[in-house]
């Protein structure tokens, strides 16, 4: 159900596949498969990935995690970019160790991810302080967790500050959520000070 109030589209019962297709159509130009899964075309137009161009040439010698909650959309991101590997739920245990490798190890500059990487990878921050988050989540827990590959200790000898950018859609609901997040993160980090002020 979808209602207009006051110029602006309120989402009221809507599914949860039904808000992550609508979240991947902001991603690109999408299509759809012969499965009828959405699926991004090699070289079809995108924005999002306009906007991580740009950002990567103003770091021309830096590694990225690029983040996305779609593993259609990150194997898309990761066959349009060059010396980019991708880390996902679509790509085998075996062919993510060795992305994994390529990114810390080789010559890869981008790891291409959805929440296959949100826990249990490590090493990312000895090579990276730079991550692009393309969408975020539901889960405020996934989004703070997949942030958590690099800012973390380790980071590259402690030498570099993470840079973290979020690429959201002006009045969107995504942008309201990546909001509320952050909100949350802030009124958790204040408490965590207080508390540690109290000792």
């Amino acid at each position: 159900m979808v209602a207009e109030i006051e110029g602006g589209l309120i989402v009221k019962d809507m599914r949860m596949h039904v808000r992550h297709a609508l979240m991947e159509f902001c991603l690109g130009t999408p299509s759809l498969g012969e499965d009828g899964a959405i699926t991004f075309a090699p070289g079809s137009k995108s924005e999002t990935l306009d906007e991580v161009k740009r950002i990567a040439a103003d770091y021309p010698k830096e590694k990225f995690i690029l983040y996305t909650h779609s593993p259609r959309f990150a194997r898309y991101v990761a066959r349009e970019l060059k010396n980019a590997v991708e880390y996902t739920g679509l790509v085998s245990g075996a062919d993510r160790e060795k992305n994994k490798d390529s990114f810390i190890n080789g010559d890869a500059r981008f790891i291409v991810a959805n929440h296959a990487m949100s826990e249990g990878i490590n090493g990312l921050q000895r090579v990276c302080s730079k991550m692009i988050r393309m969408s975020v989540t539901d889960i405020g827990i996934k989004n703070s967790q997949v942030i958590g590959r690099i800012a973390r200790n380790g980071q590259e000898a402690d030498e570099k500050d993470v840079i973290v950018f979020d690429l959201v859609r002006r009045d969107t609901y995504d942008e309201g959520k990546l909001s509320a997040q952050m909100e949350r993160a802030l009124v958790n980090y204040e408490a965590k000070a207080f508390g540690e002020d109290l000792l």
